[in-house]
C-alpha cells in the first residue's frame, strides 16, 4: 500500500511549487507516477544527455524541424532550452536531485518541431498519433507584435492585433492532424498563450491551436478570428467548423504562487468549457547545461503558459495511468471537472488543475458519460455532480465511492459497478451488467442483470422502489449471522422509506463459498437458519423464478428455501427432503412425503394456503421437526377411530356380563336348580321345573366406566383415554329355557394422545342391541346384536416453531357390532361351576368425512373411513357362591382372543391436496380377555351386580367396570 501524500513532500517535489500546488502528492498516494503512459512533446527538442530522462526517452523521438535534415536530431537547441523545461516539468525523474516531474515514470517521446526555422507541428501531431502517444502536450502558438524588443527597447513595428488571424492552408493541416490525433484517442494539451501584456484584445482567448475548437459557424461573425489565403487574403471562415476538437482539447492558462492569473496569460474566455489553469510562473525545471543555474545544475526557472500547459500534460499521464480503459475525451472531463474554482471561468475557465482529484475520476458529468472499464476495475472517488448520467460497459469493476448528485441516471450494460458512496438518480442494470455495493441509491433501482449487495458481505441500501425483472439474478453473499459489512456477516438489500416498494422476479442465488473480499469462506449455516436479505419498507411483491442453490458450504441434504413477508424476504436453510430425516415415525414419514410433494420450487413464493404451512415449517428448529410432522398426521382421528371400536366392544362385553352374572342361568338360580342338579334330574323333571318361573320379566341399567392406552410404536406415538357411561335394558324369559331382551346405551369417552399432550377427542356413542340367552341343558348359547351411532370430536393442536394453530374436526360414523357364546358346564365340583366357552365377537363402523376448521392451510381433509374387528374367543368361564352364600356369587372370566381384521386405524387424508396416510399403533393380534364379576340379591325382586372387563394385549390395554342393578316381576 502507498505511503500517505505527505511521504511525497520531499525536497525534490518541493523545489517547484507546482507539484504541491496543483496536489500531485494526492495522485502519488495512490501509486500513480504516469508509468507506462507514452507522452509527446512537440516543442524545441529535448536534452538527450539530461539524467532526468535517463531510461525514459523513447527512440521513437524525432525531428520535425526545417533547420536540420536529419530526422533523429531532437536536441534542444533553443536558447531558453524551452522543449527541455517542458519535458521536465512533465516527466523529470523522481531521483533525489534537483526537481522532478508532474509523471516522474512517463515515457517522453520528442518531437522536435518549434525551431526558428519553423517545423512542421502537423507532421508532428500525426507521428505522435501513429506511435501510440497517449498524451500531446502543445507549448507553442502564434507569434504576434511585441510591444518591445528583445533588449527592452521599444519594437518600432508593434501594432495591436484586434483579432486572430490564420493562415488557412498550414491551420487546415494541423487541424486535421489534431483530428487523427483525437481518433487516435490521444489527450491534447495546449498553452493559452502569453500575449495579453502586448496583445490585449487578442488575450481575451487562447490562441493557436488552444482556440481551434473555437472556430465553429456560430462564432464566425464574432470579430474573434479571420482566415486568409496564402496571399494574406481573407477567405471566408463562415462554414468553418472545429467544434469536434473540444473533447480532446485542453486549453491551459498560467496562474503564479499566489492562485491568480499571471499578467501575461491569455484568458480562458470563449473556451472557458475547455480551458482551466495550471502553474506558470517561476517554475523549475530542466535545462540544457547550458542554461542551467550552474554548470553542475541542469535546472532553471521559466515563465509561460508554455510551463503551465505540461502541468496539465503530466497530469493527464497520470489520469490514463488510473484509467487506462479511459477515452481521450473521459480523460479531459476528468482533468476539467475536477479544477478548483478560482473565480471568473472567463479567466480561469474550470479552475486551478487539481490533480489529486483527477485522479478519483470525473468530478461532474457534463453529459452521458459512457464508459467501458474494458477489463480494468477502477474507482470513481469524487462527489460528482452534473445534469449528465453514467452508462457503465465492458467487463470490469467500476466503483462510486463519492456523494454523487448528478442529475442523469446510472446504467451498468456491462461488467460490475459498485456502489460504496451514494448516488442521487435511478440505476438500472441490463443483463450483462452487476450492481454490488454497500452505498446507497437515493433513487430507485432497476435491473435485468445481477444484483450482488455488499463488496463481500454487506448492506446495499436504495431510497426508491426497485424491480427486479425476469433476467435478474439476486447474488447475495452468506458469511455469518450478522449484518455488518465483511467476514461473518451476510448480504442484504434495504429498500428504505414508504416508497421502498421492491418487485421482485428472476433468480436469487446464496452463495457461501468462493465470496471474494474479507469474508472467511467457512460459514455453515445450519437448517433452521434464516437470513433477512430483502427489505422492503413500502411492500414487497412478485415473485423469484427460482433459487440457485450454492455448490458448497451447505450441511449434507440442505437447501435455501425462501421466506416471502409482506415487507421483506428471508433465507433459510432448509432440509433438502422431509421424507430423509432421521427420526420420523411413519406417520410423520407420510406427512413428508406428501409436503416433498407440494413443495415450493425453492426461491418462488407459495400461494397464500402453501405459503402459510411451508413458512412454518422451514423455521422450525431441525430438532424438533420429527415431532412436528407428526403432529401435522391428524393420528388423532386414527386414535379416535380405535377408541370408538373401543366404545362398541365396551357395549357388547356390557351385555354379555349382563347375559353371564351369577354363574348358571337365573331361572336355575330362581328356582333352586343348580348344576349338580343336572347328573340326577331326567329330562321330563327339568321340563318341569322350567315351566314353572317365578318371575319373567325384568328391567336393569348399567353404569359403566373405563380406560385404556395404547403404546407408540413405528407408525405413530401412543395415547390414553377414559370413558363412562350408561346402560338401560329390560327382558323376559323365551323360548321356555332362555331369555331375550332390548338395551339402550350411551358412552362418552375421552381421549388424550400422546401425538400432542394439548390434542383432546371427545367421542360419543349411542347404542340400541338385542341380546338373548338360550340353555339347552349343559349347553349355553349367548350373544347379543346392535347398531350404533357415534359422534367424533377432535381437537388437535398444531405447533411449528413459533406458528401454532387449534384445529377442529366433527365427524358422524355408523356401526353394528355382534357376539356370540357357546358355553358347556361341566359339572360343579365344591360349588364350583366350570364352563369351557368359544365365541366370536364383530364390529363394524364406518366414519364420514370432514374437513377440519379453524386451522387455515394446516386443516385436514378426511376421507371417510371404514373399520372392523373380528375376534375369537376360547377360554372358560368360573363361578361359585360366596361362602356358600347362594345369594351372593363371583363369576371368573378368561380367554384368549384373536383379532382377524383390522388391529390398528387406518385413516386417508389429504394436506394441501396431498395424500397422507395416517396410522395408529397397533396392537398385537393375540391378546388375554379377562373378567370378573360379584352379583347378589337384595330382596327376591332386586339384584345388584358389579364387574371388571379386562383386554390385555402387547401394545394396547383396556380396562372397564360396571355396576348393575335389576329388578324382576
Amino acid at each position: 500500500m502507498p505511503p500517505a501524500p505527505a511521504y511525497f513532500a520531499t525536497p525534490e517535489y518541493n523545489a517547484s511549487y507546482g507539484l504541491a500546488q496543483i496536489n500531485a502528492a494526492d495522485a502519488y498516494a495512490l501509486g500513480l507516477s504516469g508509468k507506462g503512459v507514452l507522452v509527446a512533446v512537440v516543442d524545441s527538442g529535448i536534452d538527450l544527455t539530461h539524467p532526468e530522462f535517463a531510461g525514459r526517452l523513447s527512440p521513437l523521438s524525432r525531428n520535425f524541424g526545417f533547420d536540420l535534415p536529419d530526422p533523429n536530431d531532437i536536441f534542444d537547441r533553443d536558447t531558453t532550452s524551452h522543449g527541455t523545461h517542458v519535458a521536465g516539468t512533465i516527466a523529470a525523474a523522481k531521483d533525489g536531485r534537483g526537481m522532478h516531474g508532474v509523471a516522474y515514470d512517463a515515457e517522453i517521446l520528442a518531437l522536435r518541431a518549434i525551431t526558428p526555422s519553423g517545423g512542421d507541428t502537423a507532421a508532428a501531431i500525426r507521428y505522435a498519433s501513429e506511435r501510440g502517444a497517449k498524451v500531446l502536450n502543445g507549448s507553442y502558438g502564434p507569434v504576434y507584435p511585441a510591444l518591445t524588443l528583445p533588449d527592452g527597447s521599444p519594437n518600432p513595428d508593434y501594432s495591436l492585433v484586434p483579432i486572430q488571424p490564420y493562415r488557412i492552408d498550414g491551420t487546415s493541416a494541423e487541424v486535421s492532424a489534431i483530428r487523427q490525433a483525437g481518433a487516435s484517442d490521444m489527450v491534447m494539451v495546449f498553452a493559452a498563450g502569453n500575449e495579453r501584456e502586448d496583445q490585449p484584445v487578442i488575450a481575451r482567448n487562447p490562441t493557436g491551436a488552444a482556440f481551434y475548437p473555437a472556430i465553429r459557424p456560430e462564432n464566425a461573425g464574432k470579430n474573434l478570428y479571420v482566415f486568409l489565403d496564402g496571399n494574406g487574403d481573407q477567405v471566408s471562415s463562415s462554414n468553418l467548423n472545429y467544434s469536434d476538437l473540444q473533447p480532446y482539447t485542453i486549453a491551459v492558462v498560467a496562474v503564479d504562487r499566489d492562485r491568480k492569473i499571471a499578467s501575461f496569460s491569455n484568458y480562458c474566455g470563449i473556451a472557458a468549457a475547455w480551458c482551466l489553469a495550471a502553474p506558470g510562473v517561476g517554475i523549475l525545471s530542466t535545462v540544457t547545461p547550458a542554461n542551467g543555474s550552474s554548470p553542475t545544475e541542469p535546472y532553471n526557472l521559466s515563465s509561460g503558459t508554455s510551463m503551465a500547459a505540461p502541468h496539465v500534460a503530466g497530469a493527464a499521464a497520470l489520469v490514463r495511468e488510473a484509467f487506462p480503459f479511459m477515452t481521450a475525451p473521459q480523460v479531459v472531463q476528468s482533468i476539467l471537472t475536477t479544477a478548483t474554482d478560482l473565480g471568473s471561468p472567463e479567466i480561469y475557465g474550470w479552475g486551478l488543475l487539481d490533480l489529486g482529484k483527477a485522479v478519483r475520476g470525473p468530478g461532474q458529468f457534463v453529459q452521458t458519460f459512457d464508459v467501458d472499464t474494458k477489463g480494468y476495475s477502477a474507482t470513481f472517488g469524487n462527489d460528482i455532480t452534473g445534469a449528465g448520467g453514467l452508462i457503465k460497459q465492458g467487463e470490469g469493476r467500476l466503483e462510486l465511492s463519492g456523494r454523487n448528485t448528478y442529475a442523469g441516471g446510472t446504467s451498468v450494460i456491462g461488467g460490475t459497478l459498485a456502489l460504496s458512496g451514494s448516488v442521487a438518480s435511478t440505476v438500472s442494470v441490463g443483463q450483462q451488467g452487476t450492481l454490488r455495493g454497500t452505498g446507497s441509491i437515493e433513487a430507485g433501482l432497476f435491473s435485468a442483470g445481477t444484483v450482488m449487495p455488499g463488496n463481500s458481505p454487506g448492506t446495499l441500501f436504495v431510497k426508491g422502489p426497485v424491480s427486479f425483472s425476469g433476467t435478474n439474478r439476486f447474488v447475495l453473499d452468506i458469511d455469518g449471522a450478522g449484518t455488518s459489512n465483511g467476514a461473518g456477516n451476510y448480504s442484504r438489500l434495504v429498500a428504505q422509506t414508504a416508497s421502498g416498494h421492491v418487485t421482485v422476479d428472476g433468480r436469487i442465488a446464496p452463495k457461501l463459498r468462493g465470496i471474494a473480499g474479507d469474508a472467511s469462506n467457512s460459514f455453515t449455516p445450519l437448517p433452521g437458519n434464516a437470513f433477512r436479505v430483502l427489505v422492503a419498507e413500502g411492500g414487497l411483491s412478485g415473485s423469484f423464478n427460482g433459487l440457485d442453490q450454492p455448490a458448497d458450504g451447505l450441511p449434507a441434504d440442505a437447501r435455501f428455501d425462501a421466506l416471502y413477508g409482506v415487507a421483506g424476504l428471508s433465507l433459510v436453510v432448509t432440509p433438502g427432503s422431509y421424507a430423509s430425516l432421521a427420526g420420523l415415525n411413519g406417520n410423520g414419514s407420510s406427512v413428508a412425503r406428501a409436503l416433498d410433494s407440494v413443495r415450493p420450487a425453492a426461491g418462488t413464493r407459495p400461494d397464500a394456503a402453501r405459503q402459510e404451512v411451508f413458512d412454518a415449517l422451514y423455521t422450525t428448529a431441525s430438532g424438533t421437526l420429527p415431532g412436528a410432522l407428526s403432529s401435522l398426521s391428524g393420528q388423532s382421528y386414527a386414535d379416535a377411530r380405535m377408541a370408538m371400536m373401543n366404545a362398541q366392544r365396551t357395549v357388547s362385553a356390557a351385555l354379555d356380563q349382563r347375559l353371564t352374572a351369577g354363574g348358571p342361568s337365573r331361572y336355575d338360580q330362581l328356582t333352586g336348580l343348580g348344576a349338580a342338579s343336572y347328573a340326577s334330574l331326567g329330562g321330563a323333571a327339568v321340563e318341569q321345573r322350567r315351566v314353572q318361573p317365578a318371575r319373567d320379566g325384568a328391567v336393569w341399567g348399567r353404569a359403566l366406566y373405563g380406560f385404556g392406552r395404547t403404546g407408540g410404536d413405528a407408525n405413530g406415538t401412543g395415547s390414553s383415554f377414559g370413558l363412562a357411561g350408561a346402560m338401560i335394558g329390560a327382558e323376559t324369559a323365551a323360548f321356555r329355557a332362555g331369555t331375550i331382551g332390548a338395551v339402550l346405551g350411551y358412552t362418552r369417552s375421552n381421549g388424550d394422545p400422546k401425538a400432542d399432550a394439548a390434542d383432546r377427542v371427545a367421542l360419543d356413542n349411542y347404542s340400541l342391541a338385542t341380546y338373548g340367552r338360550a340353555d339347552f341343558g349343559a349347553l349355553t348359547l349367548r350373544g347379543s346384536i346392535g347398531a350404533n351411532y357415534g359422534k367424533t370430536d377432535v381437537r388437535r393442536t398444531i405447533l411449528l416453531g413459533n406458528t401454532q394453530r387449534v384445529a377442529q374436526g366433527e365427524a358422524d360414523s355408523y356401526g353394528f357390532f355382534g357376539n356370540a357364546v357357546a358355553g358347556y358346564r361341566l359339572a360343579s365340583v365344591a360349588g364350583l361351576d366350570l364352563s369351557p366357552e368359544a365365541g366370536i365377537s364383530v364390529l363394524h363402523s364406518r366414519q364420514d368425512g370432514l374437513t377440519e376448521t379453524q386451522a387455515g392451510a394446516f386443516a385436514l381433509n378426511l376421507r371417510s373411513q371404514n373399520q372392523t374387528s373380528a375376534r375369537s374367543l376360547a377360554g372358560a368361564r368360573l363361578s361359585t357362591p360366596v361362602a356358600g352364600d347362594t345369594k351372593l356369587r363371583i363369576d371368573l372370566k378368561a380367554y384368549w382372543s384373536h383379532e382377524f381384521a383390522d388391529n390398528v386405524a387406518v385413516m386417508q387424508a389429504s394436506l394441501l391436496g396431498a395424500g397422507i396416510v395416517t396410522r395408529s399403533p397397533g396392537a398385537a393380534r393375540d391378546g388375554a380377555v379377562i373378567g370378573a364379576s360379584l352379583s347378589g340379591f337384595v330382596t327376591p325382586q332386586i339384584e345388584v351386580a358389579g364387574s371388571y372387563d379386562g383386554d390385555l394385549r402387547l401394545g394396547a390395554t383396556t380396562h372397564r367396570f360396571s355396576f348393575q342393578a335389576m329388578t324382576r316381576w
